[in-house]
């Protein structure tokens, strides 16, 4: 879940710092927040916490601007041991007025979960750490990451330079644009 995390921190402005933050929703009797976070080149983000020991099925939130949202992190996701409960990927809203907005949802709020929602962008397809795409973080994994450190792609469909091209980029584990000692390190759970 780290390098989850550290992958969409990095490639989402409105998570910094110097962005728009506001709560929207504080809901004590259902145990939920929401917080729109958003910066000037657009990216905008829709946080649900859920602190309730049940999933939420059909639950209304406001959401910033119509369209779909894609929702790029679920702590409760299967991939992170969690129950499996969310939203499918992503949400469409609707023309109705909810939590100061002029458009809202029914979602599926999983229980004791953070789940973000991203407007218009859906998110990049590959899981940081799967390096070689077949669903598992294993010794094989290690294997093509060590493969990017130390010389080209060992797989002959990627790019031959160093550092670049699809089966190395899930190799970035602490997505900070490159492959390196510290990515093996990670994948590894040294760090």
């Amino acid at each position: 879940m780290c390098s989850s995390d550290l992958q969409i921190r990095k490639t989402n402005g409105a998570l910094r710092s110097n962005a728009g933050a506001e709560i929207n929703r504080l809901d004590d009797s259902a145990d939920i927040l929401t917080i729109h976070r958003w910066d000037a080149s657009g990216n905008d983000l829709l946080i649900v916490i859920s602190l309730n020991n049940n999933d939420q099925n059909g639950y209304r939130v406001g959401f910033p601007q119509g369209g779909t949202w894609y929702e790029i992190f679920n702590s409760q996701a299967a991939v992170y041991g969690g129950n499996g409960s969310g939203n499918g990927g992503s949400i469409s809203t609707e023309a109705t007025a909810w939590d100061g907005y002029s458009d809202s949802a029914a979602i599926t709020v999983p229980r004791m979960s953070a789940t973000v929602f991203r407007y218009n962008d859906p998110p990049v397809v590959w899981d940081s750490g799967d390096v070689n795409g077949d669903g598992l973080i294993n010794v094989s994994d290690w294997h093509r990451a060590a493969g990017c450190v130390s010389g080209p792609c060992i797989d002959p469909s990627c790019d031959p330079a160093l550092y670049s091209g699809p089966c190395c980029a899930p190799a970035d584990v602490d997505a900070d644009g490159d492959v390196d000692l510290m990515d093996v390190a990670m994948l590894m759970g040294w760090q």
